[in-house]
């Protein structure tokens, strides 16, 4: 039966509205959520052909929102070689060597997601490492924080790497003690590789992204925050200034409305962008531009994150800006001015202390109100620059999976005396600070019960730092909503917001903790539509 109309009943109701936490019955006409309460006034809210859904004791959430998503990464790493779990060197080698064995033609071997904290033996793989793959096909591996990639001769050659090569501003190239480039290359340097890699097939793309939605549909994610390049400036180099087309291209294959964040080189662009047929102006617009992505620092796991002390076990490293100071503010004050949204990534406690004084510098030269500019990650924090933060109103976009994935190494990395500093998700939320909750995918999982359960157990580190289930619910659908611009239209089950549910088979406040990332998702719904069931 065909209908415009939905009544979705039977089950557990979390609406995330603090003025109605909780209803019998949602009613549903054209996508837009029409009544909140009991059966009886969602029935009489609606006509008399409507659709029944019954929850059949399942729990109805907002649909869930990754703030901070790198979507076309995301569909390369499902397009390619998964490294994740790789424990040495030899079962490196053989996941690598499987795929070049079924590789045609003469492609690239790709393998993503390599986590070089996870192998048994101390010492990072060379290319020397990847030509046992193949000594005449390139053969790249992505790093698990996309700051890094490893190339093996072969395709240092075809991007004409050789011991001459020259670092670029912001970049490392790993070398032998002769000067040669060991296939290791960090930040800035990682285009060096990637624009000589060659570009999948447009058949090959589609399959990849209905592929790679869907399974971000089965997690419940109904809105993605999408970080695009607009040229070759940025991590993916040349390839990434592919990323808009792109998107305009493939957009019919993504279900998920889509809120953009892009690295540019000035705000004229974005601006530029803005004006185009892409941004859908609200209130049903699913594809908005909300700002500009700028990149501070690196990260932990490339130990290129920006320190104000050495890292403990790196005495002469304290990471690095991947700007002067002068041109980051400028790029921000340039983005500020024509009225976009700013978003930073920071992570070491260096990177974060410079956004946040250069964020009280542009709004004490400009003040504008609501701005909600952003700080992505916020991986490292002290209670000064929490209070300043809140004193800005800035908003922190964090991802709970890295703790997941930092614990092994991070008290070796910072010492005992930083850990408490890392990932404070408690103190972010005492301080009165908005907390929007993302994957960074390809980064981390986008399973997002996953990262609920990680935000409340913390898996043991620095257990302090905790926060409530019902917090951790909210970083996924209502902040995130509000980090976005989008409180009005979605993040709450409420009148006059859209229809983007997810259905879970159990409910994660009634749970223990440690079973929350096993809770399945039921359905998800966008505009009132079932786009996803198991």
């Amino acid at each position: 039966m065909q209908t415009n109309e939905r009544l979705f009943y039977g089950g557990t109701i979390h609406t995330l509205d603090a003025a109605r936490p909780a209803a019998e019955a949602v009613a549903v006409r054209n996508g837009v959520i029409t009544a909140v309460g009991n059966a009886a006034e969602c029935r009489a809210a609606l006509g008399p052909g409507f659709e029944p859904f019954n929850l059949q004791g399942a729990t109805l959430l907002p649909g869930f929102c990754d703030c901070h998503v790198h979507p076309l990464s995301t569909v390369f790493y499902t397009m390619n070689t998964n490294l994740h779990g790789v424990r040495d060197m030899e079962e490196l080698i053989r996941r690598l060597t499987a795929s070049e064995q079924e590789k045609s033609g003469a492609g690239w071997i790709i393998g993503c997601n390599f986590d070089e904290q996870s192998l048994g033996e101390p010492r990072t793989p060379t290319r020397h490492d990847l030509d046992r793959v193949s000594p005449h096909r390139p053969v790249i591996v992505m790093w698990h924080d996309g700051h890094s990639i490893l190339a093996n001769s072969p395709a240092l050659a075809v991007a004409g790497i050789t011991a001459s090569t020259p670092e670029p501003t912001g970049g490392i190239i790993d070398r032998d003690e002769h000067g040669m480039p060991l296939g290791i290359f960090r930040e800035n340097a990682v285009p060096l590789i990637l624009n000589h890699m060659p570009m999948p097939e447009m058949d090959e793309l589609v399959a990849g992204v209905q592929k790679t939605f869907g399974i971000m549909l089965s997690y419940g994610i109904t809105s993605l925050g999408a970080i695009l390049q607009t040229g070759p400036d940025g991590p993916g180099g040349q390839i990434g200034a592919f990323d808009l087309p792109l998107i305009e291209m493939l957009r019919e294959h993504i279900p998920q409305s889509l809120y953009l964040l892009l690295l540019a080189k000035d705000a004229a662009t974005i601006t530029n962008i803005k004006n185009s047929g892409l941004h859908e102006a609200a209130p049903s617009g699913r594809t908005r531009i909300g700002g500009m992505k700028i990149i501070a620092d690196g990260t932990f796991g490339s130990s290129t994150a920006a320190m104000q002390q050495p890292f403990s076990d790196q005495p002469d490293n304290a990471g690095f800006l991947l700007h002067e100071e002068s041109a980051l503010f400028d790029l921000m004050s340039q983005t500020h001015r024509a009225g976009h949204q700013i978003a930073i990534h920071a992570i070491g406690d260096r990177a974060n202390r410079l956004c946040i004084n250069l964020y009280a510098r542009l709004l004490g030269d400009y003040p504008r109100p609501d701005h909600r500019h952003r700080i992505e990650h916020a991986s490292m924090l002290d209670a000064g620059m929490l209070r300043q933060a809140k004193a800005l109103g800035l908003v922190f976009s964090m991802q709970p999976m890295f703790i997941h994935s930092d614990m092994p190494f991070l008290k070796k990395l910072i010492g005992t005396a930083r850990m408490e500093d890392t990932y404070p998700l408690r103190a972010v939320l005492e301080a009165g600070i908005p907390l929007a909750g993302s994957s960074d995918s390809p980064v981390e999982t986008q399973r997002v019960m996953a990262a609920v359960e990680c935000a409340v157990t913390r898996e043991g580190y620095v257990p302090g730092q905790a926060i409530s289930v019902s917090q951790a619910l909210a970083m996924y659908t209502r902040e995130a909503a509000y980090a976005q611009f989008e409180e009005d239209r979605r993040g709450t089950i409420t009148p006059g917001k859209r229809a983007d549910f997810v259905s879970l088979a159990a409910d994660p406040l009634r749970v223990q903790p440690e079973e929350i990332h096993a809770i399945e998702v039921c359905a998800t719904c966008i505009d009132g539509e079932v786009l996803y069931s198991r």
